[in-house]
């Protein structure tokens, strides 16, 4: 399942009009490496991602790496500036 919109943590509440499907990165799969990563992301009012940073670690440096890459390809809808966070889980099963 695709991870949900931003939880808002300043500004306003956050919507995702786009989002590129994550693909689990080749190396996890081979070490079968599964968690969490938390990612902190800032948006502009016109929806662009402006910063994304890992907020808590999957444990895993390439799941960690995926999710960063993902969410910055993200379009949040138009409305007004913020930052939040969204967990991005990591799952073979």
């Amino acid at each position: 399942a695709a991870p949900p919109p931003p939880t808002p943590q300043s500004g306003g509440a956050a919507s995702v009009c786009s989002r590129a499907p994550i693909s689990y990165p080749p190396s996890a799969l081979r070490e079968q490496a599964e968690g969490t990563t938390s990612v902190t992301v800032s948006w502009s009012a016109d929806g662009t991602i402006t910063s994304a940073s890992v907020r808590k670690s999957s444990g895993n440096r390439d799941l960690d790496r995926a999710a960063l890459s993902q969410i910055k390809r993200w379009k949040i809808c138009p409305g007004t500036t913020g930052t939040g966070y969204v967990d991005f889980q990591f799952s073979l099963g």
